[in-house]
């Protein structure tokens, strides 16, 4: 996903602002936690991916041949 990209580049920026004073402790916590809540949805769409596809795998018997499974 390029949000998570994008929520890192976010973050390191404001670290920077943040160590020279331009930004504040509060901005700072924030763009952290938008950081770690991006990545969080990012592993939790995975894992329901991964939920899926083995609950599908059971259904029919067997393996969903030409699927990608992320791990």
């Amino acid at each position: 996903s390029a949000l998570v990209p994008q929520a890192e580049q976010a973050f390191d920026a404001t670290q920077i602002s943040f160590e020279t004073g331009t930004v504040s402790f509060l901005d700072w916590l924030d763009t952290e936690r938008t950081y770690l809540q991006t990545r969080l949805a990012y592993y939790k769409a995975i894992t329901d991916y991964n939920k899926s596809i083995a609950f599908l795998e059971r259904v029919i018997g067997g393996s969903l041949q030409g699927e990608h499974h992320e791990e």
